[in-house]
């Protein structure tokens, strides 16, 4: 048996193996696993959870983010959406305080310190 024999026995079972043999063993590993992961029992409580929306400027889409997010599928007493508004100039603060009977809470910074900086200040008023 010569070394190029071999050579092209190596590089033809690797090739095999990346494009038939790896994701058919994906497709068997995935027939094992069970169908979707099991639900918890109905009368489990759900953790409260805090979520925070930095925004600067964002009027025009910010209505139809507010609206999937009071759309989930999340008991409305153990959820907590904050807005906070990295001193916004275009309305977004008005758009917020429409939201605010339906649980939505607006965070307004003084001043313009970035994505981060929003976030940061946040955390003393999350649940």
């Amino acid at each position: 048996m010569s070394w190029v024999f071999v050579v092209l026995a190596a590089s033809l079972g690797v090739g095999l193996y990346a494009y038939l043999g790896y994701p058919l063993l994906l497709k068997l590993a995935g027939l094992l696993r069970s169908a979707s992961p099991p639900l918890p029992p109905p009368n489990a409580e759900w953790p409260m959870i805090s979520i925070t929306v930095p925004v600067y400027n964002e009027a025009e889409g910010l209505a139809a983010t507010l609206q999937n997010l009071l759309a989930l599928d999340y008991p409305t007493g153990r959820r907590q959406i904050l807005v906070v508004s990295d001193a916004s100039s275009d309305g977004t603060d008005d758009i917020v305080c429409r939201f605010a009977a339906r649980g939505v809470e607006l965070l307004r910074l003084p001043e313009r310190r970035g994505k981060t900086a929003a976030e940061n200040a946040a955390r003393p008023y999350l649940t």
